[in-house]
């Protein structure tokens, strides 16, 4: 009888193993830069990028910087109390999109936007100050779906996990971190397998990083340059994509005044010689020196208006 129940136990356990599939992680090799940046200097000898030194220190800006891009929902930064903000985007023709935002001090617990795709609503939950779940509710597909997040005992994230309204998981995201706690790999994987990857350099220093994103095969898609100013804004962004028929090599410059609102923006591609230039203006303020009016000009033509409604909670 005994051997019956070790020789059940140990089939079991192949048949659990059998069903378990290992994934597969790629890496790219500590040069994987250089054949990029020779694509690149056929286009733009004079690139940005091509000056770029990776460095294994802390990035200064690395938590806005996940933030910014692994979240719905991210902070939402105005003088005083705010509690709700809503924008509502103008063009000359029509209405293009409103907005409104649901804030508890620097949190968003809400988000709400209605464009021509319809409207989808963020719902963010918290643990510990810690974005815990987001709620994400498309009305006009009626179709509500779950974002889960998961960190490690430094609070970094590990982990982002696309869900279906029943709990099922259709796509997560697993992100690798070096020793010095810079981030390294973010991991996109689907139906047991690695459907591609992001590979992230920084140069602390310097303020600048390098997001390259890689197909499942290690073919480059895009990869992104970028420089921040001490304020954590992005001053200035080169973008090279492949994923086109035809490659895309672009330049932007961002310029912010005192308050750090953006008052210009600056786009160039070297390859078909094409030039623009976003200028921002804010006409109107309310008490707390928000601005609850900007206007977006496009090559000196009026381009956009965006109006802002700012209610506050109650003053410390």
């Amino acid at each position: 009888m005994a051997r019956r129940i070790k020789s059940f136990f140990a089939a079991f356990a192949l048949i659990f193993t059998g069903c378990q599939t290992e994934i597969n992680y790629p890496k790219l090799s500590t040069d994987y830069l250089q054949p990029i940046f020779s694509e690149i200097r056929k286009i733009d000898s004079n690139a940005r990028a091509l000056k770029f030194i990776p460095v294994d220190e802390e990035f200064e800006y690395l938590d806005k910087f996940i933030k910014g891009n692994f979240f719905e929902a991210g902070p939402y930064n105005i003088d005083g109390n705010p509690i709700e903000v809503i924008e509502h985007e103008m063009t000359v023709t029509s209405d293009s999109s409103f907005t409104r935002y649901i804030l508890a001090g620097q949190r968003m617990i809400e988000k709400l936007r209605r464009d021509s795709g319809g409207t989808v609503i963020h719902r963010i939950e918290y643990n510990k100050n810690m974005v815990d779940q987001i709620i994400e509710i498309r009305q006009k597909e009626r179709d509500t779906s779950k974002i889960r997040f998961r960190y490690d005992k430094n609070n970094r994230l590990v982990r982002k996990r696309l869900l279906t309204a029943s709990g099922v998981t259709y796509t997560r995201f697993e992100l690798t971190y070096w020793s010095k706690g810079n981030l390294d790999y973010v991991y996109t994987i689907a139906n047991s397998e690695v459907n591609g990857f992001d590979k992230f350099e920084f140069n602390n220093n310097r303020k600048q990083c390098i997001v390259s994103k890689f197909d499942k095969n290690k073919i480059l898609k895009w990869l992104m340059y970028r420089e921040y100013d001490d304020s954590a804004n992005i001053k200035y962004e080169e973008r090279y994509i492949k994923e086109y028929e035809s490659p895309v090599f672009r330049k932007e410059t961002y310029r912010y005044n005192r308050g750090n609102e953006i008052i210009s923006l600056e786009a160039n591609r070297p390859i078909t010689k094409h030039e623009s230039r976003y200028d921002f203006v804010y006409p109107k303020r309310d008490s707390q020196n928000n601005w609850i009016e900007q206007i977006t000009f496009e090559n000196d033509e009026y381009f956009l208006t965006t109006k802002r409604t700012i209610k506050y909670g109650f003053k410390n």
